[in-house]
């Protein structure tokens, strides 16, 4: 399946990946693509839904062929993870809603 990735600063790119491919599949191949960490990346879907759990199908997060994923690079230093999910409407994505 063919997925289009949209970074915030307005970047975009399509990856290809497995039909059956999982979250953490897709950020592998986000990162191997773009030669960033893989611990680094978030994925948004469609919905504005932060994408956690790597082992879960695309497909059971609703994405299909032809879905655009948002991706956030974290900077790199002490970060806060469980404070930054947390504060998700921080890096919340809003489609002029």
């Amino acid at each position: 399946m063919k997925v289009g990735v949209e970074m915030l600063t307005g970047k975009f790119f399509y990856v290809e990946v497995e039909d059956e491919a999982t979250v953490g599949g897709l950020k592998r191949e986000i990162a191997r693509k773009e030669e960033l960490k893989e611990s680094r990346l978030l994925l948004v879907d469609c919905s504005s839904n932060l994408l956690q759990d790597d082992d879960r199908a695309l497909a059971a997060c609703g994405c299909f062929d032809g879905s655009i994923i948002r991706l956030i690079v974290l900077p790199v230093g002490n970060l806060a993870w469980p404070q930054l999910l947390q504060d998700w409407d921080f890096f919340h994505v809003n489609d002029g809603e």
